[in-house]
């Protein structure tokens, strides 16, 4: 039964590496200049990975996601967007 289990594993990663499920698309930024960029070149189904650091400025996301396909923001808690006061506008805006 074993055997069989890993068969099945391995049979699975081969059809995997084969057939290729999508890989995510993943973009990394470590700064408010490259969170800009980043937003403001976004495409379905990718995912922004913000680094730890405070972020500030008022930031667009300027394109929308689908379900299948869902723009993705993803950090820390230490992954801080700065907008200033409430007098100064969202931090983050969703067009």
């Amino acid at each position: 039964m074993k055997f069989f289990n890993f068969l099945t594993i391995v049979l699975f990663l081969a059809l995997n590496n084969v057939f290729g499920y999508p890989k995510k698309d993943i973009i990394t930024v470590s700064n408010a200049s490259q969170l800009s960029q980043a937003l403001n070149n976004a495409k379905p189904g990718q995912e922004i990975e913000i680094k730890d650091g405070v972020y500030i400025g008022n930031f667009i996301i300027p394109v929308s996601g689908n379900a299948g396909h869902p723009i993705v923001l993803r950090g820390t808690r230490n992954a801080i967007l700065d907008g200033g006061t409430n007098q100064t506008g969202y931090v983050l805006h969703l067009k």
